[in-house]
C-alpha cells in the first residue's frame, strides 16, 4: 500500500474534486483490486482499515507536534430503519423509611465516562452504540433538530488535518467520545490543548485531559450551573479556533460526501464517512505540504 498516496495526490491534482465513492475505487484500482463492487467493499469493508491508510499521511506532519486539537460531532442521516432499543430492566423499588444500623447500601455503579478513563479506547469504543438510530442536537442558531442515522466525531489540528474520526449511532452523546478519541489523538500526535462546546462539559472529561498534562477548554454548560462565569478572556481566544472542526464538516458535506448516503448498515456508512475524511486529509496535505 506504499504507493497509494502517490496516486491520490495525481488522481486529486488531475481531478481537483472528486466524491468519496470514486476515490475508493480508484484508489482500490491502482493497488491491484478488482474492479467488482462486492470484492471492492471486502477491500476496504472496515473503518479500521480505513485508519491504517489514514494514518500513513500523519508521519512525519508536523514533526507530530500541534497546539489545538478541535473535537466535535457532525449529524449524517442514514436512508434505513432505526434500530429497537432494548429495554432498560427495573430497578426494584427502594424502602421507604431511614435505612437500618446494620444495612449495606448499595454501590452505585460508575458513569461511562469515569470507566473510559480506565479502559483502552478500542474497548470504550466497542461498547457504544453503532446501530442506526435517532439523535437530536442543537444547531449553531440554538435550534434543536432530530434525524435518523449516525454521527461522525472529529478531530482535527489547527491547520484542519483530521487526526481522529469514530462512527457511532446517532444516539450517542457526544461527551462519551471525548476520553477514548483524545487516547487515539494522543498517540498520533503531541498537542498542549483540547477544544470542545459545551457538550463535552463534564468534570470526568476535565480531570483526564489535566492528568495527561494538556489543558482543556471547554464552553461552560449553564444547564447545570447558572451562574457558572464564562472562560477567561485568554481562553475565549484560544477557544475561537474551535470553528476550523466546523468548517472541516463543511467542506465535507459541501464537496466531498455525496448528499444521500444510499448504503445501509454501520460498516457500509462508514466507507463512506472515512473515505471523505481521507480525501479531506489528502487535500489538506497537498494545500499545506505539497503544492
Amino acid at each position: 500500500m506504499d504507493h497509494i498516496p502517490k496516486a491520490w495526490i495525481s488522481f486529486i491534482r488531475a481531478r481537483g474534486s472528486l466524491l468519496p465513492c470514486s476515490w475508493v475505487f480508484r484508489a482500490a484500482v491502482y493497488n491491484g483490486c478488482s474492479n467488482k463492487p462486492v470484492l471492492l467493499f471486502k477491500y476496504f469493508h472496515t473503518s479500521v482499515q480505513m485508519f491504517h491508510i489514514w494514518c500513513s499521511f500523519l508521519t512525519g506532519i508536523c514533526n507530530g507536534y500541534v497546539y489545538h486539537v478541535c473535537r466535535d460531532s457532525s449529524a449524517n442521516a442514514g436512508r434505513e430503519k432505526a434500530a429497537k432499543t432494548a429495554k432498560k430492566d427495573k430497578k426494584p423499588p427502594k424502602k421507604r423509611g431511614r435505612p437500618g444500623k446494620n444495612e449495606v447500601k448499595p454501590v452505585k455503579e460508575p458513569a461511562v465516562i469515569e470507566k473510559q478513563a480506565l479502559q483502552d479506547a478500542a474497548a470504550s469504543i466497542g461498547e457504544l452504540d453503532k446501530a442506526c438510530s435517532w439523535g437530536c442536537k442543537m444547531n449553531s442558531q440554538g435550534h434543536g433538530y432530530t434525524w435518523k442515522g449516525y454521527k461522525l466525531h472529529l478531530d482535527v489540528s489547527d491547520l484542519g488535518f483530521p487526526l481522529t474520526a469514530v462512527v457511532t449511532a446517532a444516539n450517542v452523546h457526544d461527551s462519551q467520545l471525548a476520553i477514548p478519541m483524545e487516547k487515539l489523538t494522543e498517540s498520533k500526535v503531541v498537542f498542549c490543548y483540547s477544544l470542545m462546546d459545551s457538550g463535552y462539559d463534564a468534570q470526568a472529561i476535565d480531570a483526564f485531559i489535566r492528568s495527561c498534562g494538556r489543558i482543556p477548554i471547554i464552553d461552560p454548560n449553564k444547564r447545570n450551573d447558572k451562574n457558572r462565569p464564562p472562560l477567561d478572556p485568554a481562553k475565549q481566544e484560544r477557544y475561537k479556533i474551535r470553528t476550523t472542526v466546523e468548517r472541516s464538516y463543511s467542506h465535507l458535506k459541501d464537496h466531498l460526501l455525496p448528499k444521500n448516503i444510499f448504503v445501509k448498515g454501520h460498516e457500509k456508512v462508514s466507507l463512506v464517512l472515512m473515505s471523505a475524511v481521507i480525501c479531506l486529509s489528502v487535500l489538506k496535505h497537498l494545500q499545506y505540504f505539497v503544492c
